[in-house]
């Protein structure tokens, strides 16, 4: 029910937290990328966001033909470096932010996205490639199966 206060747990930190609960969303019932089991509000989000303090970003980028992933990577390093932090209030040097590791980015094919992903953040479960390769084995033994038993 709207307005009750309910306990979450964070699967990251042994932290429970209270949270009221402001509005219930209709389940989807078509496939979708995005399944969560709960949202919630982050009041000081804004203020963070201007130091990308825990926040994850999922962005597409189709290479242009003859282009590699390495110099996707080799530009996004270049337009992170471009990055004023100081009017972002941040009070360290670019070496000290580097050196801390607050930002970071993979680049992952896009064949492979449902399989390896950006980890606790994400939005659904990966699979397992090899669970997967073993299911498709299972299933053309079957289907072998089948074609010697019909001959």
């Amino acid at each position: 029910p709207v307005g009750e206060t309910i306990t979450v747990a964070s699967s990251r930190t042994a932290t429970a937290l209270p949270y009221t609960i402001g509005s219930v969303v209709a389940d989807v019932e078509q496939p979708q990328h995005l399944t969560p089991q709960i949202w919630i509000h982050s009041p000081g989000f804004q203020e963070q966001s201007l130091l990308f303090k825990g926040v994850s970003f999922v962005s597409y980028a189709k290479l242009q033909e003859g282009q590699t992933t390495e110099y996707l990577s080799e530009s996004i390093r270049q337009l992170y470096e471009q990055v004023d932090y100081h009017e972002a209030g941040v009070a360290i040097s670019l070496e000290d932010w580097r050196a801390k590791k607050t930002s970071s980015w993979e680049l992952v094919p896009l064949a492979d996205i449902h399989f390896y992903g950006g980890g606790a953040w994400e939005f659904a479960d990966m699979n397992d490639p090899v669970k997967v390769k073993a299911f498709l084995g299972i299933g053309i033994a079957i289907l072998l199966l089948a074609l010697f038993n019909f001959v």
